[in-house]
């Protein structure tokens, strides 16, 4: 019964297994591939994994030994959470957890967070409902800003994202209520679906040049957006909705929009707002 089993291959032996040692030439490891083996004492991920799923190796509760490869771009909601790693205080570093050089999860009272350098990946919803957060620092190392990564942070008012970025997620940043500015590298190729939703206390955005491809409704409910500066030349995907700027601006004047010179194309109902919402 999958519902038991966590969708897991191993959970008939979970209390056989002991360590895990994952072959070079593995790219993914998959939803709850190891879920609730709670003899697995340590696991070795190689360079060649990218993707590690939703609760991977959630409930491995003997699991204290984590060796990660430096190439992970991607980990997903509660991949090694309630593992030993991950209960044991000592791990966490000023109210923040790592594996390896990747950003897990940080404790939701959280202030503020100078993001360690060397850092390459915010893990998906690494700082949801971090309430309190007010301020963080992500140094140049960090390429990925996972999905959800900074949802509902309505305490932050503003962040840097340094030009290694290249990548951010969907919803990294939706809901964050009191964000009023942010700046987008030209590192960044990729922007996800909502990932800016419901800023509303945005004012101005730019759109760089590097950026090819946007997600749906990626800065829909922006309502208090005065400037849009798009210099995207070509973006070659949009979702299958786009609604980029849904509703931007709505409580005010109106959105002054600078297109740069190289632009060739906008996705269809870019900016339309819809008067009965």
């Amino acid at each position: 019964d999958d519902y038991y089993h966590g969708g897991s291959p191993w959970y008939l032996h979970k209390n056989e297994i002991k360590s895990v040692i994952i072959q070079n030439g593995v790219t993914s490891i998959g939803k709850k591939a190891f879920y609730y083996c709670t003899s697995i004492t340590s696991v070795t991920i190689p360079d060649s994994v990218t993707n590690i799923e939703d609760e991977a190796f959630y409930q491995c509760s003997s699991l204290s030994s984590v060796i990660i490869g430096e190439f992970v771009t991607s980990i997903e909601e509660r991949a090694f959470y309630d593992t030993s790693y991950y209960n044991d205080e000592t791990n966490w570093k000023n109210g923040v957890l790592y594996i390896g050089n990747c950003l897990i999860e940080a404790e939701t009272d959280i202030t503020s967070c100078d993001i360690k350098d060397g850092t390459v990946l915010i893990a998906d919803y690494a700082f949801e409902w971090c309430n309190s957060l007010t301020s963080v620092t992500i140094p140049n190392s960090v390429t990925t800003i996972g999905d959800s990564a900074f949802g509902a942070c309505s305490s932050l008012t503003s962040i840097t994202i340094p030009n290694s970025v290249t990548s951010i997620g969907d919803y990294a940043f939706s809901n964050c209520t009191g964000l009023s500015s942010v700046a987008i590298p030209n590192s960044v190729t990729s922007i996800g679906d909502y990932a800016f939703e419901n800023c509303n206390s945005l004012k101005s955005i730019t759109i760089p040049d590097s950026v090819t491809s946007i997600g749906d409704y990626a800065f829909s409910d922006c309502t208090e957006l005065t400037e849009i500066n798009w210099n995207a030349r070509s973006v070659l995907d949009f979702g299958t909705s786009s609604n980029v700027f849904l509703n931007a601006g709505k409580n005010g004047d109106g959105v002054i929009v600078t297109f740069g010179n190289t632009v060739e194309s906008i996705p269809r109902y870019c900016f339309y707002v819809n008067s009965s919402g």
